[in-house]
């Protein structure tokens, strides 16, 4: 989802710019947005893992995320995307953290870095992937943004997939 959710932004740029009736540069802003609510969603980590169950902050954190990018296809202004962009920014530095976080709980020293690389190298799927998938939906679609509640419905198959695992103790 990281990857995916921040590297989409880049291939979408002229399409968002062209609906949002801006500049292509003022997409920037929206990376920018991105960056900061990573490092805010990033501090709620302990709050989060410390009061609730782990996999049930997956699902609530997955969920949120394919909202929030279904959301950005209905945006009409730069500033619209941009403030939603700093929510996906908090909410995949929140996810990103606690599923970390969740695999060292779980596996407790023991092939912690095989699964912790695992789940880096998703990172990189999302990252390399959502480009062609913006370029196919831009080709066979007409309409490259559709990716955005295409991205949101992935979202949301990893929250059901994580609402069904235990969390560990």
């Amino acid at each position: 989802l990281q990857g995916a959710g921040v590297n989409v932004v880049g291939p979408a740029g002229p399409s968002l710019a062209s609906k949002l009736r801006t500049d292509v540069s003022s997409v920037g802003s929206i990376l920018s947005a991105e960056g900061a609510g990573a490092a805010a969603g990033a501090l709620l980590i302990p709050l989060l893992l410390g009061r609730l169950p782990g996999h049930i902050v997956l699902c609530v954190l997955s969920a949120s995320i394919g909202v929030s990018l279904c959301g950005v296809w209905l945006c009409g202004s730069i500033r619209e995307v941009t403030i939603l962009y700093f929510a996906v920014g908090g909410l995949l530095g929140s996810f990103s953290g606690c599923a970390n976080t969740l695999l060292a709980w779980l596996h407790a020293g023991r092939n912690l870095g095989p699964w912790v690389n695992l789940v880096n190298a998703c990172f990189g799927l999302g990252s390399g992937g959502v480009p062609l998938l913006f370029v196919a939906a831009e080709r066979r679609l007409g309409d490259g943004l559709r990716i955005f509640p295409a991205l949101g419905l992935a979202a949301a198959g990893v929250a059901l997939s994580a609402a069904c695992l235990p969390s560990p103790p």
